[in-house]
């Protein structure tokens, strides 16, 4: 039996993970799941969160990932994402700049997309918690 399985997280523009690991925890639209090696094929959509894993040598990575496609399949996890950075990877001023203008834009609802800057206020927020955590 398998003790590792293959990750590969990718964006329109890059791959970002491409490696051996022991496990991953990923958020899916029907909750946390946690997957590992042998596991039964699946494709599940995932939302915007802290996606974790352990490489085969057991150390703890985590990356922002935005919402994606989770495909697993004989032990290899394809995760296609709109976006996705491992956390020495986020600009923390950058994402404290995004949560600002998606507070000031569900403020002034009038006229921007109120569900759009939530999504966007998500996202910021989720980078600047990984972020500060791993300071």
């Amino acid at each position: 039996m398998a003790k590792t399985f293959m990750l590969k997280i990718l964006t329109p523009s890059k791959m970002v993970i491409n490696e051996e690991v022991e496990k991953v925890f990923v958020n899916t639209v029907n909750g946390a799941v946690e997957f590992l090696p042998n596991h039964a094929p699946i494709i599940t959509s995932t939302v915007p969160s802290a996606t974790i894993f352990y490489d085969k040598a057991g150390n703890k990575k985590e990356l922002f990932t935005s919402r994606g496609v989770v495909n697993l399949n004989n032990n290899e996890i394809m995760f296609c994402s709109d976006a996705a950075e491992l956390v020495e990877d986020i600009d923390l001023a950058r994402a404290e700049e995004a949560k600002e203008r998606a507070e000031k834009r569900i403020k002034d609802s009038s006229k921007f997309d109120v569900a759009r800057a939530q999504a966007a206020l998500i996202r910021a927020n989720i980078r600047i918690g990984l972020k500060k955590h791993s300071i």
